[in-house]
């Protein structure tokens, strides 16, 4: 949506999901709409050469 207009970028992901809803006329799909009140599982970030570490500390290994 940055690329329609920059003040989107300061948009949050469900923001933007209803802003490009509402500009398009179609409705979100009932899978972004479960989404917004789901628990949230997983919540682990690591960067990409920590990765194999992450795994394995996942794994109990």
């Amino acid at each position: 949506m940055k690329a329609i207009d920059e003040k989107y970028d300061a948009m949050g992901d469900f923001d933007l999901v209803d802003e490009l809803s509402s500009l398009s006329k179609v409705a979100v799909p009932k899978a972004i709409e479960e989404i917004r009140s789901a628990p949230v599982v997983h919540d682990h970030v690591c960067e990409k050469d920590e990765m194999k570490q992450a795994v394995e500390t996942f794994l109990g290994l």
